[in-house]
């Protein structure tokens, strides 16, 4: 019998001992494994509702989470932007706390590859903390990319509104001495041919039209006076004295023939539109026959008579001047009365709207009848921005017609609407403005004193590097800087210090051609000023390749890039270096896109938004106009942030507001396949790298900024090899594990990564032009910091807890300074930092604690009772044997108990036998 009951407590032992050695090893030795697998399709899990994803489930497809921003404010914006000089002093303002509800769109499910592709939209709600319409004043991210890359549409406009400044000039000259000269050319051949019919040839025509202005002239009390006065006695004749002119040789040539005599192909005669005005622009004649001698080459009558082919001549050479002047005397006051007859020389013909309908009609072939209409076109203003063809702003650099033909181009009917006239007037102004501006129309230069003609591209080249054709004097806006160049700058550039004067080739080479200054060039220039030497270029074509060289940048290569002379080049620097670029474009973009001319901030190196402006949305005039249109609400929008639309961006032609975009289009892995870990990026915008490091981007920037991949960035794990953290697109990290620690009591393992706040220049990401800008020094100094911390469960390598701080800091040197050396934390201003975290509740911390942990330890793993049939249910079997070695145990023990009593008492009865 004892032994049965020894042998059931064996068994009893036994059976435990299996359950501790081999069930109990088996089943937490599995739970590993177990959790693995079951981790391993978890993104897809977490996504989809049913197996073929055809299904999303509703929390992935719509998920909330919090994020607070922290801004710095400059405290003393006033005293920064009245002295550039002045330190800023910043203040934190915040938190501010949002609310981000995240839309995901599933596009496509692919179980062979183990991806899922989907969009992601983000919504922002203000939360709480501080308020979001809190305004804050920092660096304006836009403007020295703006200072930058406008350098050369600034140059480009100055060049385009010189030509529009002379296309404006040379239409009010066609209205002022063109019209009156037009109709006086053709009152001239009227009177001419009508005259020749009559007398059959228009040689005695013009001989009697000419002795018939003589006589009138000779006529009045000034005539007579002066006649009276050569004579000595009151009778005798002096050299003084004038005789009836002869015309008997003709006057054809004067009113058919005559030509500028340093270009036959500009007519001058009196029945073209700019003879009488030639004509007339010589001047009254001498007032004696004594000044014409002592003086003829200068004297008015002279001159005419030369030009006009009615110069008489004692003999071949010697001038009859008597005769000259008189028949000049005659042919002026035939000339001169028609030509003041029809309003020439009459300095306030502007103030008669009737005569000015008709000389622009006569001009351009519109006709405007509603003369306020009329004074709009030609002289309106608005504020200080020109509305009419003849004027410009205070500075003399937006001219009005510059601006309207622009608009035509693009929206002839908003000039129709604009200006209240029709669509036809549009045309005919169009035509004949368009063909002054572009250079079509020619001047005559005899008018001026010169010879030739003189179009609106003529006109800009030689004033850029020369005197004006027209005054003789040097503009401001060109390469002698209004004659200062050869006064007095040249001679700080160790250079001759001349006046430049160059041809029309050079000019040409040096606006449009390959380095052209109004091209995007003009950034290689302005980076070889800033950092003395040039972009990575092939010495030998000098164009920008990555392994290129960077060659030191001086007026000598400057010379031999633009092929002019090294004191034109030493101009060409101070024109864009330092008049340009770091004086006239920062007040031409504060005057022309400012606050104050467009309603909207910007346009300044510091500027004031809200929280939500900054974050999301704010719109920049000059931004809409490089897109295509200032004046359009939907233009212009930028954000530092990804909102579903921008803020403020409601409008009548945007009533939802301006969409940022479609989303960001993920691709992350399912785990379906073993090529990839779970829930790892895989692309990013059908790219595996980051939007602004691609191998575009490098090659872009000729190999500065390096291609980055994105790929295999942690989507929620953590494998212990190789993980990547990609931190907001602005860098990917490796993390690096520390110490464990726990969450909520669930024991985890510790990652963290760390950025410094002066090793991440982020300007290409929040340029991203692709070109020398995203690299050109200082033109958005801003860099990423970054602190994440990951707690990490060890068995399921899942991250359980996460929190992070993203700081922005700005280099606050100059642009000079930063191109000679990286900054160190000395030179930074933290002006942004957002933070951001979560983990998971305590009841999923507790499954996971029961699910994982507990079922590893090998005595109690089955006291939670979590498996079921599909784990065979072996914590509940676990349990019976448990239960069934422990009632062998307890049987065994009884029974030797009660063995022993029994044999005891036997024993006694013996005894007493005994005894």
């Amino acid at each position: 019998m004892a032994n049965k009951n020894m042998v059931f407590i064996v068994v009893g032992v036994m059976l435990a001992g299996f359950n501790m050695a081999v069930v109990g090893t088996v089943a937490t030795g599995a739970v590993d494994g177990a959790v693995q697998s079951a981790f391993q399709t978890y993104t897809k899990d977490e996504i989809c509702a049913n197996d073929d994803c055809s299904e999303v489930n509703d929390d992935w497809a719509t998920s909330t989470s919090e994020r607070s921003y922290y801004a710095w404010n400059i405290t003393n914006s006033a005293d920064v932007r009245a002295n550039p000089t002045t330190e800023p002093q910043f203040e934190q303002v915040g938190p501010v706390v949002y609310e981000i509800t995240a839309e995901r769109t599933l596009v496509e499910h692919d179980a062979e590859e183990g991806t899922i592709s989907y969009t992601q939209v983000n919504k922002f709600t203000w939360a709480g903390g501080t308020s979001s319409d809190t305004e804050i004043t920092n660096l304006n991210i836009l403007f020295e990319p703006q200072r930058v890359g406008a350098t050369s549409t600034f140059i480009g406009i100055v060049a385009s509104m010189t030509q529009a400044g002379f296309a404006a000039g040379m239409i009010e000259n066609d209205m002022e001495v063109g019209v009156p000269s037009q109709r006086t050319a053709n009152e001239l051949d009227s009177t001419l041919v009508d005259l020749a019919t009559t007398l059959s040839n228009e040689q005695v025509a013009s001989e009697n039209m000419a002795m018939q202005a003589y006589t009138t002239w000779n006529a009045t009390s000034e005539a007579s006076a002066a006649y009276n006065m050569t004579l000595i006695n009151g009778s005798e004749l002096t050299i003084n004295t004038w005789d009836e002119p002869d015309f008997s040789d003709g006057l054809e040539f004067a009113f058919r023939q005559a030509v500028d005599p340093g270009d036959s192909s500009v007519s001058i005669s009196l029945d073209s539109k700019w003879g009488p005005a030639v004509f007339m622009g010589i001047g009254n004649p001498g007032s004696s026959i004594s000044d014409l001698m002592s003086s003829p080459e200068e004297n008015p009558s002279m001159v005419r008579a030369t030009l006009f082919g009615y110069l008489a001549m004692q003999n071949e050479t010697i001038p009859d001047f008597t005769e000259i002047f008189a028949r000049d005397q005659a042919m002026y006051a035939l000339v001169g009365s028609v030509f003041a007859s029809k309003g020439g020389g009459d300095a306030n013909w502007a103030d008669d709207m009737d005569e000015v309908e008709d000389r622009f009609y006569e001009v351009s072939g519109s006709r405007i009848s509603n003369h306020d209409s009329l004074n709009d076109l030609l002289w309106g203003m608005d504020g200080g921005t020109p509305r009419g063809i003849l004027v410009s702003d205070s500075g003399g650099l937006m001219w009005g017609i510059g601006l309207i033909l622009s608009t035509a181009v693009e929206n002839p009917f908003a000039i129709m609407l604009d200006y209240n006239i029709g669509i036809s007037d549009v045309a005919y102004i169009g035509e004949y403005a368009g063909n002054w501006l572009l250079g079509v129309t020619n001047h005559p230069m005899i008018l001026n004193g010169g010879s030739g003609t003189l179009n609106s591209t003529e006109y800009l080249y030689t004033q850029f590097a020369g005197p004006d054709p027209l005054t003789g004097y040097f503009a401001s806006a060109s390469l002698n800087v209004a004659g200062m160049w050869g006064s007095f700058i040249g001679n700080t550039y160790g250079v001759s210090g001349d006046d430049v004067i160059l041809n029309y080739s050079q000019v040409d080479n040096i606006l449009y051609g390959p380095m052209g200054i109004t091209t995007d060039a003009v950034v290689g220039f302005l980076y070889g000023e800033t950092t003395g030497h040039t972009l990575p270029v092939n010495p030998t074509t000098m164009i920008p390749e990555t392994g290129g060289v960077e060659l030191e940048w001086n007026t000598s290569l400057v010379s031999q890039l633009y092929d002019i002379d090294e004191n034109s080049a030493a101009a060409l620097r101070y024109f864009v270096h330092k008049l340009m670029f770091n004086t006239q474009i920062p007040n031409l973009l504060g005057s022309m896109f400012g606050e104050e001319t467009t309603g909207y901030p910007g346009a300044t190196k510091w500027v004031s938004h809200t929280v939500d402006q900054w974050l999301f949305g704010w719109r920049d005039p000059l931004m809409a106009l490089l897109e295509g249109n200032s004046n359009d609400l939907t233009y212009g929008w930028q954000s530092l942030e990804t909102n579903k639309t921008f803020f403020g961006s409601i409008s009548a032609d945007a009533p939802n507001g301006v969409s940022t975009g479609d989303g960001t289009l993920y691709k992350v892995c399912t785990g379906e396949n073993p090529d990839c870990d779970t829930g790892e990026t895989l692309e990013q915008d059908g790219s595996e790298y980051l939007g602004w490091r691609t191998p575009e981007m490098e090659a872009d920037t000729y190999g500065m900024i390096t291609n980055e991949s994105l790929a295999g960035t942690s989507g929620g794990f953590i494998t212990g090899e190789g993980d990547l953290l990609n931190l907001g697109d602005y860098a990917i990290c490796s993390p690096m594990q520390q110490a464990d620690s726990d969450h909520l009591g669930l024991l985890t393992e510790t990652w963290t990564c760390h950025i410094d706040g002066n090793e991440r220049l982020i300007q290409g990401k929040l340029i991203n032009s692709h070109s020398a800008l995203d690299i050109f020094p200082g033109a958005v100094p801003i860099y990423f910091a970054g602190d994440v911390e990951l707690k990490v469960q060890p068995t399921a390598r899942i991250i359980v807890a996460g929190a992070s701080e993203s700081y922005f800091y700005i280099d606050m040197r100059t642009m000079d300074e930063q191109a000679s050396s990286s900054p160190d934390m000395n030179n930074m201003q933290v002006i942004f930092k957002i933070e951001s975290g979560g983990g998971a509740d305590a009841e999923t911390v507790e499954l996971m604690q029961s699910g994982i942990v507990d079922n590893q330890k090998q005595f109690t793993y089955w006291t939670n009772f979590d498996t079921d049939g599909g784990s065979f249910f072996i914590d509940q079997v676990t349990a019976v044997i448990y239960l069934a070695a422990i009632s062998f145990v307890i049987m065994g023990i009884i029974g030797i108990i009660r063995t022993g009593a029994t044999e005891s008492l036997a024993l006694g009865v013996k005894e007493e036998e005994f005894e």
